[in-house]
């Protein structure tokens, strides 16, 4: 498989923070690229305050956007003509981390079709301990991938 702009890019920033042309939420949560496939991508993420609940813990909503955007981005890298949004996303919460502790989310394609695209996800501590895990639909839009990307 050819490397697309978004993969090449991908590519080009392993081992950094998102840039300030990022979107808003990649540059929030502040991952780090580690490693760009032809069916996956891995992100390091850092637990800062913001992301914690009450007890300290890493928050269940900053599991499934995390999960989302290593997703989004994989989806983004493969080389589809046009752009692919979330239908759904079904997260399992396994374990916690608290602040300052980093995870690793990774992203695996499932199953590619024409309109639809199958995708799992799970985030790990840096230990390897499963933390969470999601499965999430990507549907087809009209938007071409004709254009650079924001990142």
């Amino acid at each position: 498989m050819s490397d697309n702009i978004y993969k090449t890019y991908f590519k080009s920033i392993v081992g950094s923070k998102p840039p300030e042309i990022a979107p808003a939420l990649s540059k929030w949560l502040g991952g780090i690229i580690r490693d760009v496939q032809d069916d996956s991508i891995t992100v390091e993420f850092e637990v800062t305050e913001q992301m914690t609940n009450p007890g300290g813990y890493l928050h269940g909503g900053m599991h499934a956007a995390i999960m989302d955007e290593v997703i989004g981005m994989t989806v983004a890298a493969l080389d589809k003509e046009f752009h692919f949004v979330s239908v759904n996303l079904s997260v399992d919460f396994l374990g916690n981390v608290k602040l300052g502790s980093k995870v690793i989310a990774k992203s695996q394609v499932i199953r590619q079709g024409r309109r639809i695209i199958n995708m799992a996800c799970e985030i790990r501590s840096e230990e390897g301990k499963l933390l969470s895990r999601a499965t999430s639909n990507m549907g087809v839009t009209e938007q071409r991938m004709d254009f650079k990307p924001r990142y």
